[in-house]
């Protein structure tokens, strides 16, 4: 069950961004992305992600990540919604340009 969860959320992320409008994150998606990560990233990886500088940007590994396929960090599998995601993965890539 868990795997097929993880596949799913991979493979819609992984659509929202094939999509060239979506790559290009728009200014709602990162502010939800941000109001995410403050609610439930910020105690372990510090305000204006100090705690990510070995983050690839890649977006497999963040699902993964995400979805529990690690061991250092808490297991999000199934806690946030597909545009949630997208929105964590659109902040966590914005340099804020």
């Amino acid at each position: 069950m868990r795997i097929f969860i993880w596949v799913g959320v991979s493979i819609i992320v992984t659509s929202l961004f094939t999509n060239q409008s979506l790559v290009q994150a728009g200014q709602g998606q990162i502010e939800l992305g941000q109001e995410l990560y403050m609610e439930y990233c910020i105690g372990c990886h510090g305000e204006n992600k100090s705690g990510l500088t070995g983050y690839s940007g890649d977006l497999q590994l963040f699902t993964n990540r995400l979805e529990g396929v690690t061991e250092t960090m808490p297991d999000f599998a199934g806690f946030f919604v597909t545009e949630e995601i997208a929105a964590l993965y659109a902040y966590l890539l914005d340099t804020g340009e």
